[in-house]
């Protein structure tokens, strides 16, 4: 009791401030932050840039992305499925059997790739979409994500040294370089070593990504 009431009343003059202050920061916010969403909306020129570098992509990919799906990698799915069973579970079992019950150990790699291949035959099945189709799709986007990942790494890298480079700059060059070279062997080949999607890149995106992670956390 002696140290409630030895604890100082509100003065009314304080809470009239706080509420004053209060108004302030609320209306510089409804101020600013519509201005910065809008300042944060993209404008004609990012998007024709990037509309142009998709088109351009695909047409460096064109080969890669036509390729038919034949032999094994047109198999795989299918006798995964006779072996492992149906279903999303079933799938990652089977992948997990085959990273650490054979002579190497990839748990990421298979139990990714054996979920891959459920998920492309269930929604080729499901949706009437060839597996072609399907194959394409994910080779586009993962090349894109390998691309931009390498971009990205060379321009962290690159601003530390300070000779930065931006990430358009070096999206472009990046992907000139991959998109441009890649199936060297055999370009216009239905070589099926081609048509298998996840062929190294995604392993590689995800190693440049957690490189430009490693320069940004040593800054």
């Amino acid at each position: 009791m002696e140290q409630m009431r030895g604890a100082r009343e509100p003065d009314p003059l304080d809470r009239v401030g706080q509420f004053q202050r209060s108004a302030r920061v609320s209306v510089i916010c409804c101020v600013s932050v519509p201005g910065k969403l809008t300042r944060a909306k993209p404008d004609l020129r990012t998007v024709t840039r990037a509309v142009a570098y998709l088109v351009g992509s695909i047409c460096l990919l064109y080969p890669v992305l036509s390729t038919p799906v034949i032999a094994d990698d047109f198999l795989i799915p299918f006798s995964q499925t006779d072996d492992g069973g149906s279903g999303f579970p079933a799938a990652v079992a089977y992948g997990w059997r085959g990273a650490t019950e054979g002579g190497s150990f990839r748990i990421v790699g298979t139990t990714v790739g054996s979920a891959f291949n459920w998920l492309w035959l269930a929604v080729s099945a499901d949706l009437d979409i060839s597996m072609a189709t399907i194959y394409a799709v994910t080779k586009f986007v993962i090349l894109i994500m390998c691309a931009a990942s390498l971009a990205g790494f060379w321009r962290v890298a690159s601003r530390e040294h300070g000779r930065g480079i931006s990430f358009w700059n070096a999206l472009v060059i990046t992907s000139l370089a991959l998109f441009g070279t890649l199936q060297l062997h055999g370009l216009w080949s239905n070589d099926p070593v081609g048509s298998y999607p996840l062929a190294g890149y995604a392993s590689a995106a995800l190693g440049f990504a957690v490189l430009a992670c490693a320069v940004l956390a040593n800054r």
